[in-house]
């Protein structure tokens, strides 16, 4: 039998974690569904992570950039397709139902995202990382500080990093995101 919905969702269901509604509400759900917002990029300067970067599609850096995301899900996969101002980066998510961790793609990585709750934020942190489909060792996998939560206003807010040990940043974005339509 196919596991169905957001990835995100079916873990945040599974572990009961307490998320905030604006965070609960853009990971439940169905079908298509688009988000727009407004976001802060920066990017890592060392040459293997321009390279790996460019492999994985993530956009050049920008103040108040627009961001729209389009969230498609489908029976077994979801792609998540964000235009940060007419720049698109794609990923493909599934739910690591043995692990109850998120599995994404982009370009060539392969990365398994494992869930918490810390102070009403959902965080994320690389749990596994691969190349090319092959796995790399604990001290080659980047370290996010990734975490959603809810502003002021009901806004879903991101604040989405990863750092490479010995590299520095690799990418760093900040924002917010309301439906679109309403």
């Amino acid at each position: 039998m196919a596991v169905t919905g957001d990835p995100f969702w079916q873990v945040i269901d599974a572990k009961a974690l307490p998320v905030p509604g604006a965070v609960l509400a853009l990971h439940k759900g169905a079908g298509q569904r688009q988000f727009e917002g407004r976001a802060r990029i920066e990017r890592g300067t060392h040459p293997i992570v321009r390279m790996g970067l460019w492999l994985s599609g993530f956009p050049p850096e920008g103040q108040d950039v627009l961001v729209t995301l389009t969230i498609r899900v489908g029976d077994e996969t979801s792609e998540w397709v964000r235009d940060f101002g007419g720049h698109i980066t794609r990923s493909r998510l599934w739910f690591e139902t043995d692990r109850v961790e998120v599995g994404e793609q982009l370009g060539p990585f392969r990365l398994r995202l494992a869930l918490s709750v810390e102070e009403d934020q959902l965080c994320m942190t690389v749990a596994g990382f691969s190349l090319w489909g092959i796995p790399l060792p604990r001290w080659c996998h980047p370290i996010s500080e990734t975490r959603e939560f809810e502003d002021g206003k009901g806004r879903f807010c991101f604040d989405v990093s990863g750092r490479m040990p010995g590299l520095g940043l690799i990418i760093r974005y900040i924002g917010h995101l309301t439906p679109v339509g309403d």
